[in-house]
């Protein structure tokens, strides 16, 4: 299935930016109109995951894993340049490193990883 947008979804929440600066009402009008496309975008569904214009993977961790790949790699490349901490770097490695446990998890990972977990770690766990 392909989705369609017309042009005017874009351009009429997207061209008063300079309106959130100008009275209440008119920030009210632009956030409805930002929620109004959104809530468009959100209602269109497709068999395939991906780019609204280009949803050809049959998962969403076929789409999103090279799509986090490719941030990491931004941000490796942000750390050379001095643009990004080496610290935060470092928690993105991490992750990725344990990128198929954190989007495999279940139960029984989450009961694990709060085993894991040192006593004194800041990180909070949401668990439903």
């Amino acid at each position: 299935r392909h989705i369609v947008f017309n042009s005017h979804h874009l351009k009429n929440c997207l061209s008063p930016v300079l309106t959130i600066f100008s009275s209440e009402k008119a920030k009210k009008e632009f956030a409805d109109r930002i929620t109004d496309a959104m809530g468009f975008w959100h209602s269109k569904t497709n068999d395939k995951f991906g780019l609204i214009d280009n949803a050809v993977f049959d998962t969403w961790l076929d789409y999103y894993k090279p799509f986090a790949f490719e941030i990491l790699e931004t941000a490796r490349a942000f750390c050379n340049e001095r643009k990004l901490g080496s610290d935060v770097l470092l928690v993105m490695e991490k992750a990725w490193d344990n990128f198929d446990y954190i989007f495999c998890m279940d139960q029984e990972n989450l009961d694990d990883l709060e085993r894991i977990l040192p006593s004194n770690n800041k990180t909070y766990l949401l668990i439903s």
